[in-house]
């Protein structure tokens, strides 16, 4: 389970103004598995609001999350109401 570049991913996707899916590669669809599947979504909003607050963003990430807000005419991709737990399906 990789948080960070899928927190990016997010970040990138809000920047197109596109819904997220986190990816479930890593996670077992059985029952004694939901608790690690919180757990990774909890820590996917922690990270992703993390850098929308500070900003603090890799270099090329921020120049590509500019570009595609600038190339889909959306809205402040960095707002925390975007990332909440209830939005990851």
């Amino acid at each position: 389970m990789e948080v960070k570049p899928q927190a990016l991913e997010w970040i990138f996707s809000n920047a197109c103004g596109q819904k997220f899916t986190p990816s479930a590669d890593n996670l077992n669809a059985s029952d004694d598995h939901i608790a690690d599947d919180t757990a990774f979504k909890q820590a996917l909003v922690q990270q992703a609001r993390d850098w929308c607050k500070s900003q603090q963003l890799p270099p090329r990430a921020k120049i590509f999350i500019e570009a595609l807000t600038k190339e889909f005419d959306t809205t402040d991709p960095y707002n925390l109401a975007y990332y909440q737990l209830s939005y990851l399906v």
